[in-house]
């Protein structure tokens, strides 16, 4: 661990996080952002553990790998421990919310920042989570739990119970209800990798909800004692990637949305009830749908989630301390957070492999030539305007197979040069496009 960086405070944060606080955690599938955000906001020394460990994560905090589904992560926290005795406390970012038993096996270890294993059982179960927002006088799709007579013309979705950025999620149609049949076919017969679980013949991993088309939108908030502050909105990029099922992949956020008045009460109110209701702590997301202006939430996401950080460059807060405080303080934001404009808006766009292939020497070179490189792989983050233009950037040698996430590239204008922010926003999204395509040609 690069501890002179991680010890320096520009902003006094130690005060407010606490020197007792000790190391932290932070664990899930991909962390990079998150301990990005933690460097610049708390000031304390860092671990991390997901499923990359990319070269700009390993230069910020000390890293190690978890293996598939998280299995020894329990083990990797033990040894940690042995390790550096200072470890305290843990977070977590995407994935581990779908894993509420081993939430609370890390949380018996280390004390934890975030929503534990009771809450996400309850905000994760979709039924619950509809009878919530229902509840609070929002739009929810159609939902069934046995998808035997749902018409298979694509106007209707799958998706599994436990899944994270958009894996599990698939069009229902012929083609996808023919691979279910099979799967489901499988696991009678006592085969099989468990993908379907049978409870009284029917599959208790997965519903089937009506799709409402319209702009896919992601709200993010943080909570504490039953109520939440609305930290931002913003537009959200979906793929459909070669090796992968579904076709509705999270790739990358554009924002923040400048809403009016009445859309920040709408948000605000969405995010107030569901803190109400599931006791959620610290910062967490809820996936809409934007359909004529009418929301349609569809999911929460119950912890640091990959949208902040656009809205913490936008913004110039910091998430991680939010979270911190919020969790451990019960301290929240004031509720004037977004009146004033952003600072800039921004676009992150991951891109993800059209085959299989080894990130070999030259491809390390070119990423290492781009603009901001040394800002995301030195982790210089404590000038507040420093960001870089790539990360997650896989090391030389690391073997991405078809359909795995490559690196996230990021595009951003000054809120003073915007004239028309949807304009803006569009271009954004075109100019990470077109770096993603550029990105893909590159790949040996």
């Amino acid at each position: 661990m690069n501890t002179e960086k991680l010890q320096r405070d520009p902003a006094g944060v130690a005060e407010t996080t606490g020197d007792h606080c000790g190391a932290i955690l932070i664990a899930g599938a991909s962390v990079r952002a998150a301990v990005q955000s933690a460097v610049r906001g708390v000031g304390l020394d860092l671990v991390a553990a997901d499923l990359y460990v990319d070269r700009d994560l390993a230069e910020l905090a000390t890293a190690v790998p978890l293996a598939e589904n998280y299995v020894d992560l329990i083990d990797r926290v033990r040894q940690l421990k042995d390790i550096f005795p200072r470890l305290s406390h843990w977070l977590y970012t995407g994935g581990l919310e779908n894993y509420p038993d081993l939430v609370d096996g890390v949380s018996r270890s280390l004390k934890l920042f975030g929503n534990c294993g009771d809450t996400l059982r309850a905000v994760r179960d979709p039924w619950r989570f509809a009878e919530s927002v229902r509840a609070a006088g929002f739009c929810v799709p159609e939902m069934v739990a046995d998808g035997s007579r749902v018409p298979v013309d694509g106007t209707w979705l799958r998706k599994r119970s436990a899944s994270a950025g958009g894996l599990g999620v698939t069009v229902w149609d012929d083609v996808a209800k023919r691979r279910y049949l099979t799967e489901l076919a499988v696991s009678n017969s006592g085969g099989g990798a468990g993908r379907v679980v049978l409870v009284d013949d029917r599959d208790v991993t997965c519903y089937w909800q009506r799709r409402v088309r319209g702009e896919s939108l992601g709200g993010a908030f943080v909570a504490s004692d039953g109520e939440a502050r609305l930290l931002g909105v913003t537009r959200q990029l979906q793929a459909d990637v070669a090796g992968r099922q579904g076709g509705m992949l999270y790739a990358g956020s554009i924002g923040p949305l400048m809403l009016g008045s009445s859309d920040i009460a709408q948000w605000q109110v969405l995010g107030e009830r569901l803190a109400g209701d599931f006791g959620l702590q610290g910062v967490f997301g809820v996936d809409a749908i934007c359909e004529r202006g009418r929301l349609w939430p569809l999911e929460v996401n119950p912890r640091f989630t990959a949208s902040l950080e656009i809205l913490e460059r936008a913004f110039g807060w910091n998430a991680v301390r939010l979270h911190v405080a919020a969790c451990r303080d019960g301290e929240l934001p004031d509720l004037q957070l977004l009146d004033g404009p952003p600072r800039i808006f921004a676009a992150k766009r991951i891109v993800y492999s059209s085959r299989k292939f080894t990130v070999d020497g030259s491809f390390g070179d070119w990423m290492q030539r781009q603009p901001g490189f040394a800002i995301g792989a030195a982790g210089e983050f404590f000038e507040a305007d420093k960001w870089p233009s790539l990360a997650d950037l896989p090391k030389v040698g690391t073997l991405i197979p078809a359909g795995a996430p490559v690196l996230t590239c990021f595009a951003q204008r000054s809120s003073e040069l915007a004239e028309s922010v949807d304009e803006t926003l569009e271009a954004l999204a075109c100019e990470v496009d077109l770096r993603a395509s550029d990105i893909l040609r590159r790949i040996p």
